[in-house]
């Protein structure tokens, strides 16, 4: 079961391993602004170029719900660290789902747990698991409300950044310290 603590729009550029390009290329936060400064709208490989894609090939970049959260064996002291979930590609329905659920509870984004499971399925493609969610059916506890709205005021007010290299290292001279 886990608790959203925070939700937002995103996209992805992994890279063409028939290219030679291995690993994630380039990261969007909120599909504006990559984390290397560049606007997505001009980015070649995104969802704004339709007009120019080949042989109706997607886009290499792809859109992504990302969700910050805690498990709920977080919230009971058993673990203590919110991860990050991300849907996208085949997945992102199921991202769809469970933003469109949350804001449509009546509640605060952490007040209610929720169960990502995967569901074997045949289709003309072939079989395939497709990632659902739903609501848990035990809500939170008094105690557990109080520690999620704790974790969603921590992650409101984190200001983090990944792969910051605009700022060179403090040396710390050892003899003034």
């Amino acid at each position: 079961e886990v608790v959203l603590l925070k939700m937002q729009n995103g996209a992805v550029l992994f890279g063409d391993k028939t290219k030679g390009e291995e690993g994630m290329l380039c990261r969007s936060p909120d599909g504006i602004m990559s984390m290397n400064g560049d606007v997505c709208k001009d980015c070649p490989f995104g969802e704004y170029h339709m007009g120019e894609w080949k042989e109706e090939k997607p886009p290499r970049c792809s859109s992504t719900k990302d969700f910050t959260i805690v498990t709920r064996l977080s919230l009971s002291g058993l673990e203590n660290r919110p991860m990050v979930m991300t849907f996208r590609r085949t997945s992102y329905k199921a991202g769809k789902s469970l933003a469109t659920m949350a804001m449509f509870t009546g509640k605060h984004i952490a007040a209610t747990p929720y169960i990502v499971y995967s569901e074997f399925t045949k289709n003309a493609k072939g079989p395939h698991f497709l990632l659902r969610v739903r609501k848990a059916e035990k809500q939170l506890t008094d105690e557990e409300l109080a520690n999620a709205m704790q974790w969603a005021s921590l992650v409101r007010m984190a200001n983090v950044k990944v792969h910051d290299d605009t700022q060179a290292a403090e040396v710390v001279d050892d003899e003034s310290i």
